[in-house]
């Protein structure tokens, strides 16, 4: 259990931290603010023992503080989430794959729009969401599947040189429910006083506008999958091996417990679920899903 003294440790380590990596740049207080509690919450949720991974990430990824909506930025992408003319994408991250001679180099950018209007703890939410996904792809980002290099997140893997993705919304899904959860850690520490004035304001401003569930970008499949996320031992072993990159290990685990090639018809049904426009269908892709996450739940 954490105390006082220890949440205060946490924001004033994190604040200096940020303040190190950003020393040589001029950063607006908004992102600044927002990379206090990012960097607070991810040392939170994965612990002080993963300090050198949550450095690098930080320290590797390029924070993009712009003016101009995502799709104005990326005008030949699905910006993913975009509901009307009114909701704009309010962070995203980008990723440049560079081989060299004898190795990969990987350009990690989050973007965050400045001109996303919708709530402080919404933007929060979707820079910790992007920030998590650079923190589950941080270890083992490239590696070889079929024959063909491929760039992991998480349990997600795409194609270097091809088109082929894996998992994709899966992933997304999963992602979602462990932001949710740095933001709950987030959200307690509000019960705290901050002696850190500047910490503390921009923690009051993301404790009166949050509510739970505040990432509603992927509502149509979390619920389908969340009872398989939550169920012990899946939570704990997706929790490492996500972050290790070994996600093999957590396909056999599904397979051997719901039956051959599993989780990758699960991970099917789940992109088919996010993809369809149709009342009926989400109902059958629905049907479908639970009847994995059922036989693993039982």
């Amino acid at each position: 259990m954490q105390t006082k003294e220890d949440v205060n440790q946490l924001f004033l380590y994190s604040k200096y931290f940020i303040d190190y990596i950003n020393r040589n740049q001029d950063v607006p207080k908004e992102l600044k603010e927002m990379q206090y509690l990012s960097c607070a919450g991810i040392f939170a949720y994965y612990g002080v023992q993963e300090v050198d991974s949550i450095c690098k990430l930080f320290q590797k990824t390029k924070f993009i503080y712009t003016q101009k909506a995502m799709e104005e930025i990326f005008p030949d992408t699905n910006i993913i989430g975009r509901n009307n003319d009114d909701l704009y994408c309010p962070a995203l991250f980008v990723s440049d794959i560079m081989r060299t001679s004898s190795t990969w180099k990987i350009n990690r950018k989050i973007y965050v729009s400045s001109y996303y209007k919708q709530g402080y703890a919404e933007q929060l939410t979707s820079v910790i969401h992007e920030i998590n996904h650079i923190m589950n792809n941080i270890k083992n980002p490239i590696c070889k599947h079929n024959g063909s290099f491929v760039f992991r997140q998480g349990i997600s893997i795409s194609e270097i040189y091809g088109e082929t993705r894996e998992n994709l919304y899966l992933e997304e899904a999963f992602n979602t429910l462990q932001t949710s959860e740095i933001m709950q850690l987030l959200f307690l520490f509000g019960q705290y006083e901050i002696k850190d004035k500047e910490i503390q304001r921009a923690l009051n401003k993301f404790i009166y506008s949050y509510h739970a569930n505040q990432d509603t970008t992927y509502f149509m499949i979390v619920p389908s999958v969340q009872p398989l996320y939550q169920t012990q031992p899946f939570y704990s072993l997706l929790k490492e091996k996500r972050y290790t990159g070994d996600i093999s290990m957590i396909k056999e685990h599904f397979n051997q417990k719901v039956g051959e090639n599993a989780l990758e018809e699960l991970s099917r049904e789940v992109d088919l679920l996010y993809q369809s426009d149709f009342k009926l269908s989400q109902i059958k892709h629905k049907i479908k899903i639970n009847q994995f996450v059922s036989k693993y739940v039982r």
